[in-house]
């Protein structure tokens, strides 16, 4: 190590202590020293990464990285593997003096005051917490002051002596001098520890870590590694258990137990030579054991959704963990949202032991279509009377149904759907299939019969309807009544009425108007009959639709004319022995109900319009 009075010719700009080594700032030559303090084996200086435009501050984290910042470009810089990163800066005070971390954050010695540089460790938006009224501090120290603590101290000189000056920094004030001295040339380098880490304990544990007894292992590795102040020299290790005791004594660096460990709970002592302490307690298990195999694989349905794993296990101690690559960490065996691919799968006890790896794959898997038929009952143009029954395939395993996005559901028949398209929904698992079902408007013809009587005597007419087809049962409206089909009104007054039907659903199907004649002769009336029904099939009997003449012979011309349900003519004569065959152009007509008419002129030269139905019968 070089001679501490070569140092005395250096232009120290700042130090800092991380465990075994020093490191110190060259002003003048912009460079970064280190040396290991280490009398046994020590170490001359070596030439760190060189800091752009030098700098008058350094300090160390818990993590051995440098930190150092440079004024006269505003740089805080902190060491990479090759290089110091920066980060520039407007600042809003004037940095004066050292730098040290307490408790995890980094503290700033400024004109101003004591600064707390941010949590990213970027000085924007830092903030004076202890103004300093003028004094100026060119180092600050993390000092350990017992084995349960430690305080910052600030180096101040006024005149030719240097005081070390308390800053409290958890109740954010300048507390009293603790120590003066005075130095050659008046000139004050730094101060710095092996706490400038900002580390509270005097002693720390680092790390402590078990390794498990599992199959088919025999024995328990526990490694140790705790480091003092001092710099991880001088630390006694003690493991107790009943009247098992292991000791690892004035060790340096880590450690670690071989030997066979009874299971347990077991004490740990960490000792440094200066008497301070850690206990603390390690629980060993006893040999573990874990057997699980993969009970199901549901595949990545639809190619756009997730598949999942479901584990059994069959061994291992409460409670386990699911582990996959890449992954959160599951306590339940059934791992879902796995996009398809390859995994590999682990699971842990409480004790740490784990399983080999388990490897499985999610297959991507597109549904094909799982619908076998679909049954639909048309509905009417004017209700949602409309109804769709879907039926799938087993091997789709459907799980649930629904129609233009209502709720899920088990049901596969769905009802009062007004006519037009429908968005029908199966889900299985996580995939969906959608298909468009139309419901149709009914085409349904009702058959319509209506008898009609008149009574010109008195001016009134009786009318009877009676509807059948597949929208039953039907209604009829006629004069503000509703009845129901068969039914025969009677009175109804002379003129022309409209006739309304409508199906089961209220739906309006089909209308047809018929007359009443006036109030007239009633001997001329008495002279004319039509038969309400007639059957041309040629057995001799009714086979001709015409008006019969009585002998009185009041009637002295008349037209006689047959309509169908279209209102088209199929029959005309004037002749009195003339009748309607049941044909029109030689084609026989179907049967049903057909209106007839009939103008007569009486003798004395009146002329009178009558009307009526008959029924065609074959």
């Amino acid at each position: 190590m070089e001679n501490i009075s070569s140092v005395k010719n250096w232009d120290i700009g700042s130090i800092a202590l991380y465990r075994d080594s020093l490191y110190f700032l060259d002003k003048t030559t912009h460079t970064l020293h280190s040396a290991v303090l280490d009398p046994v084996s020590p170490k001359k200086t070596d030439l760190l990464p060189y800091i752009p435009g030098g700098a008058n501050t350094l300090t160390v984290d818990n993590n051995g990285v440098l930190w150092a910042f440079e004024n006269r470009y505003k740089h805080l810089y902190r060491t990479s593997t090759v290089f110091f990163s920066g980060y520039t800066t407007n600042l809003p005070f004037t940095p004066s003096g050292d730098m040290v971390f307490y408790k995890g954050k980094l503290y700033l010695s400024a004109d101003e005051g004591i600064v707390e540089v941010t949590k990213d460790f970027l000085l924007t938006g830092t903030s004076v917490i202890i103004p300093t009224n003028g004094r100026v501090f060119a180092g600050l120290v993390n000092v350990s002051e017992n084995c349960a603590g430690n305080r910052v101290y600030g180096v101040e000189t006024i005149g030719t002596t240097t005081h070390l000056v308390e800053i409290d920094i958890d109740n954010k004030k300048i507390g009293n001098i603790r120590a003066s001295f005075s130095l050659e040339d008046d000139k004050v380098f730094d101060a710095a520890s092996y706490n400038e880490t900002g580390e509270q304990p005097f002693i720390l544990a680092k790390t402590i870590s078990i390794t498990p007894i599992c199959f088919p292992q025999t024995d328990t590795r526990i490694a140790l590694h705790a480091y003092t102040a001092e710099g991880d020299s001088g630390i006694s290790y003690t493991l107790t258990h009943g009247n098992e005791i292991k000791q690892a004594l004035n060790r340096k660096g880590p450690i670690t137990f071989n030997e066979p460990a009874t299971p347990g709970t077991w004490n740990l002592q960490i000792k440094s030579s200066n008497g301070c302490r850690i206990d603390t307690a390690v629980e060993i298990y006893p040999p573990g054991k874990v057997v699980a195999t993969i009970a199901s694989i549901q595949a990545d349905t639809c190619a756009r959704s997730t598949g999942g794993v479901i584990v059994q296990t069959t061994e291992g101690k409460a409670p386990l963990h699911f582990e996959i690559s890449g992954l959160p960490v599951s306590a339940s065996p059934k791992i879902t949202g796995l996009q398809a691919g390859q995994y590999k799968l682990k699971v842990r006890d409480s004790t740490q032991c784990t399983t080999e790896e388990l490897p499985f794959t999610i297959a991507a898997y597109s549904i094909s279509d799982p619908v076998s038929d679909i049954a639909i009952v048309p509905g009417s143009v004017c209700a949602q009377n409309g109804e769709i029954t879907v039926w799938y395939h087993a091997s789709a395993a459907i799980d649930s149904l629904r129609i233009d996005n209502g709720n899920f559901g088990t049901k596969n028949h769905f009802t009062n759907l007004p006519p037009g398209a429908h968005r029908v929904q199966l889900k299985t698992g996580n995939c969906i299939y959608d298909t468009l079902v139309v419901v149709p408007v009914s085409t349904a013809v009702p058959v319509i019969d209506s008898f009609i009587t008149h009574n010109i005597c008195l001016g009134t007419g009786n009318i009877k309807v009676v509807v059948s087809g597949a929208e039953g049962p039907y209604r009829f409206e006629v004069a503000g009544g509703m009845y129901n089909s068969g039914i025969e009104v009677r009175n109804m007054s002379s003129g022309t009425h409209a006739v309304k039907i409508f199906n089961a659903a209220k739906c309006l199907v089909d209308s047809f108007a018929f007359s009443i004649p006036q109030k007239g002769d009633c001997d001329t009336l008495q002279a004319i009959y039509v038969p309400s029904a007639f059957t041309p099939n040629g057995d001799g009997k009714n086979d001709i639709l015409k008006p019969l003449k009585n002998p009185l012979g009041k009637v002295s011309h008349f037209v006689f004319r047959i309509y169908n349900r279209l209102g088209q003519v199929v029959f005309e004569s004037s002749s009195v022995g003339t009748g309607w065959d049941g044909s029109y152009r030689n084609i026989p007509q179907p049967m049903g109900t057909y209106v007839w008419m009939f103008e007569a002129t009486q003798g004395d030269g009146r002329k009178m319009i009558f009307s009526g139905t008959t029924v065609l019968i074959r």
